[in-house]
């Protein structure tokens, strides 16, 4: 529980992320009824954990509100697109799940202080100066309720354990830039030196680089997965 900034307590847990990742608990059914149950209860199921169909239905209204605000347009039911967008949704949850199995397999922790960190960081807790201002903090944890800052404590939790989990795949991967990468992708996207800087090219290819390993390294352990899909 995260109760310290710099030397006052704070009686509330706190979380600052974007994602939300929902690890449905999983339910043994009995041999008789496992399949009709399954298909009635679950959208997947990947290593034997469940996927509900409301996390399915939820994470489909998700992207078709996205989607709506992206083209001010709705999908039709029947459509290409919207059957694009039902895979989609599912396939995110599956990600989530495969994801997650694998930080608990890595034993990927984060700390409270890391989780503070990251909170001091954000631009939400910053004076004009651009210091981190402890009383708009505390002012906004006193407004909203302990249960809404535990759930975001969690989401951010996790956002930091996935990053964590980017970050060693990328090691594993001997993930690197080269000059020749640097010379390519300037010859590619016409990006003289004085526009810019090598530093802050290497930064964007090694980004990039990084991006392509973990998406590899995600699609092999995907197909490893034990992915049972009723949708």
């Amino acid at each position: 529980m995260i109760r310290i900034l710099g030397k006052k307590k704070v009686q509330k847990r706190i979380f600052w992320g974007l994602a939300v990742v929902i690890i449905p608990s999983f339910v043994i059914w009995g041999v008789g009824t496992q399949m009709r149950s399954s298909h009635e209860t679950f959208a997947a199921k990947v290593y034997r954990q469940a996927i509900s169909r409301d996390d399915y239905y939820n994470r489909l209204q998700a992207i078709l509100e996205q989607y709506r605000q992206f083209s001010n347009s709705e999908p039709a039911e029947n459509s290409a697109e919207m059957e694009k967008i039902k895979k989609a949704a599912l396939e995110d949850l599956i990600r989530q799940s495969v994801l997650s199995r694998e930080i608990k397999r890595r034993r990927i922790k984060v700390t409270d202080k890391e989780l503070l960190a990251v909170v001091r960081e954000d631009p939400s807790f910053r004076d004009e100066k651009g210091n981190f201002d402890e009383r708009r903090f505390q002012e906004t944890v006193a407004s909203m309720p302990d249960e809404e800052w535990l759930k975001i404590e969690d989401n951010l939790r996790k956002n930091l354990s996935l990053r964590k989990l980017q970050n060693l795949v990328g090691s594993e991967a001997q993930v690197k830039v080269t000059d020749q990468d640097m010379a390519d992708y300037r010859t590619k996207y016409s990006l003289a030196p004085d526009k810019v800087k090598d530093e802050d090219l290497r930064k964007v290819i090694l980004s990039q680089k990084a991006s392509e390993a973990f998406e590899s390294w995600y699609q092999q352990v995907r197909k490893k997965a034990k992915v049972e899909s009723y949708i």
